[in-house]
């Protein structure tokens, strides 16, 4: 007999009843049909695999009875359909794959298209057992796993099995069982107690161990649960049927633990020739001694919400990989090579095709999706839709496919999901700096991190966050969503200040002090009105930003200051910050009738309508404060400094000061 397969483990909890639910009973189970004996020839082996039984003769032919279902029960039609000649010995069948003995080879054939997938050769092969794309040979010896894509062959110990993409084998003692990942060959777990020729199978939690005194041990990883059982038959999806007891046999379903009386049925090498389950575990098909099979309903599936989003897969799901597995969250996961069946709460969700995809590349229901709760289509541009406990995935043909996190998903939901104004995501939620995430979508992206919250960017005031280098810049993580201003203005905030864009402007930062003071001023309603140009760097570590009504320099000796007007410009003449006035010390301070005063590192900068701009600076600075300043005999000034003969002369609406070389200062008043 071969060694138990990847069901075997759970038959052996259910037959111990371990299985939570042992007693229960399962309305429909039981009910049977029987397939009369095949005419002229003898009945050698059957099988159950994609909705069908399949009956192989000495006459060397493989028959096949499709399989009906009503009111939660199975029948098989007496139509009988040959499927193929010359075979010798049906080894294995699984979903729309055969594992058949013809002439001097083990082929694996594609039952739909009839081609021969892989041919080995068969000499010395006891057994066989397929799964996905792999094929688990028990020969003379160690047993032997091929890869059927590439013929690549793997010698193995003696009483290996399969388990979906894993193979269960005893380890280098022989004396426990170990779990290894076909496409890594890494070992992924050690299975069982220890004991002398371990061999069986692992299906989640559980190992069913058979020792070379014929014992078979049942364990719970972490538990003491388990003890001694009957060997299994033979075992597949959810069903298993465990040894005769006094010449009968029982089925028992692994997710409730209700059993089936099967009768009498032959027990004993090669029982897997004449008792088989179907890939679920719900039919059980037995060949009896005159040579009819009996087909019998394991459990109903009508009311199975994962049988029944199985089934409305239409085959996108593709070839089971292993038993369905209870999450952390309460999900049960079932998985296939194409996509999963997710059941919580008795409702189920298929994910398959690009879904799948973007959910596996995102660690499917072990990563920060979770696990899979609803789905939708007929979204705009033909999109569709699958919700997580921690996100979704979103399709449309202009955009792809791409996983979104709960955050900025509750964010896009606020602009109106696809219909709104960022349109389809159009790359994955990605882990950015300092913990945070961005998600791009068609016309923007949205940015959370844990002290800023989620927060869109788009157009113009997107573009010129990009160039400061996103949430790695000064600006850091957006604070506020897009607020639009009176004229059609819009206005970001971050964390490091704020982008204002107009038409008319652009779009422009102001950050730090600069900021602080800008508001003071009235922000864009006040003089300034909207910036002009980004903030940057002017010299001895100093800032300068442009407004549409003047600017603000920052330095870390004179703080924030603006100018405008003619003072700006007279400033701007003598060569701003890097000129001898430097930096502003003063905002704009406004004198009596009308006049404007900004002071400076170097000097004051004097506006009246009547005489201009004009700077005083130096010892002429001040003589005319002692004299008075802009309220003194000297009034405001006329001019700015300005070489004569024997000095520098700074001319006032009441005379004038001359500055000699010696340093000397020298005061003319006009009578």
């Amino acid at each position: 007999m071969r060694a138990p397969d990847r069901r075997a483990v759970l038959a052996a909890a259910a037959a111990l009843g371990v299985v939570a639910g042992a007693a229960v009973a399962a309305t429909g189970a039981g009910a049977s049909s029987t397939l009369a004996p095949l005419p002229g020839t003898t009945t050698t082996a059957v099988a159950v695999a994609q909705g069908g039984v399949l009956r192989l003769g000495a006459d060397g032919v493989l028959r096949a009875n499709a399989l009906s279902q009503q009111a939660g029960s199975f029948t098989a039609s007496t139509t009988t359909t040959e499927v193929r000649r010359g075979v010798e010995d049906l080894l294995d069948a699984h979903e729309d794959r055969l594992v058949v003995a013809a002439g001097s080879q083990v082929q694996v054939v594609d039952r739909t298209t009839g081609a021969v997938l892989r041919a080995v050769p068969r000499a010395g092969v006891q057994g066989a057992q397929a799964a996905g794309s792999w094929l688990l040979l028990h020969r003379d010896g160690p047993d032997q796993v091929v890869d059927v894509r590439t013929g690549a062959t793997t010698p193995t110990p003696e009483g290996s099995s399969l388990a979906g993409p894993h193979l269960v084998r005893p380890d280098a003692t022989g004396r426990r069982l170990e779990r290894v990942d076909l496409d890594t060959g890494a070992v992924v777990a050690v299975h069982g107690p220890a004991c002398d020729g371990a061999r069986g199978g692992v299906s989640g939690a559980w190992s069913a161990t058979t020792c070379a005194d014929g014992s078979t041990t049942l364990a719970e990883a972490g538990s003491t649960r388990g003890g001694r059982t009957a060997e299994p038959v033979v075992a597949a999806g959810d069903g298993v049927v465990v040894g005769a007891r006094g010449g009968r046999a029982r089925l028992v379903d692994l997710t409730t633990g209700a059993t089936t009386d099967l009768g009498a049925v032959p027990y004993g090498p090669p029982a897997d020739h004449v008792v088989a389950l179907d890939e679920a575990g719900r039919v059980v098909a037995s060949l009896a001694a005159d040579g009819a099979v009996r087909v019998t309903t394991a459990v109903p599936v009508v009311d199975s919400p994962d049988e029944r989003a199985y089934r409305s897969s239409a085959g996108a799901l593709g070839a089971e990989l292993d038993l369905p597995r209870v999450l952390r969250d309460g999900t049960a996961e079932w998985p296939f090579a194409s996509g999963g069946v997710y059941t919580r709460d008795g409702a189920s969700t298929v994910v398959t095709g690009d879904h799948w995809r973007a959910f596996q590349a995102q660690d499917g229901a072990t990563g920060w999706l979770g696990t899979p709760r609803t789905t939708a289509s007929g979204l705009r541009d033909g999109g569709s839709l699958v919700h997580y406990a921690g996100g979704s995935t979103y399709r449309s043909a202009t955009s792809g496919t791409h996983a979104v996190a709960a955050a900025p998903r509750a964010r896009w939901a606020q602009t109106g999901w696809e219909g709104g104004s960022l349109g389809y995501p159009t790359g994955s939620t990605k882990t950015v700096a300092r913990g945070g995430t961005a998600t791009a979508f068609q016309k923007g992206s949205i940015h959370w991190s844990p002290a800023t919250g989620a927060h869109d960017t788009s157009g113009p005031v997107r573009s010129r966050w990009a160039r400061t280098g996103w949430e790695r810049g000064p600006l850091g993580y957006p604070t506020s969503d897009p607020i639009t201003l009176a004229g059609g203005a819009v206005l970001s905030r971050f964390q490091g200040g704020n982008v204002y864009w107009t038409r008319a402007t652009g779009a422009h930062e102001v950050t730090g002090a600069t900021l602080a003071r800008y508001g003071q001023l009235g922000w864009e309603n006040g003089r300034l009105g909207y910036p002009t140009g980004p903030t940057k760097a002017v010299s001895r570590g100093g800032t300068a930003t442009a407004f549409q009504g003047g600017s603000i320099h920052w330095s870390p000796a004179t703080g924030a200051h603006d100018t405008s007007g003619p003072v700006r410009s007279r400033w701007a003449a003598t060569g701003w910050e890097r000129g001898p006035l430097g930096y502003p010390t003063s905002d704009p301070i406004t004198l009596a009738g009308g006049g404007v005063l900004s002071r400076f590192q170097g000097g004051n900068v004097y506006w009246t309508r009547a005489t201009g701009a004009h700077e005083v600076t130096g010892p002429t600075l001040v003589r005319y404060g002692q004299l008075g300043w802009e309220n003194g005999r000297l009034g405001y000034p006329t001019s700015g400094p300005q070489p004569v003969a024997g000095g520098v002369r700074t001319d006032f609406q009441g005379g004038s000061i001359l500055q000699r070389a010696d340093g000397k200062v020298f005061t003319t008043l006009r009578r």
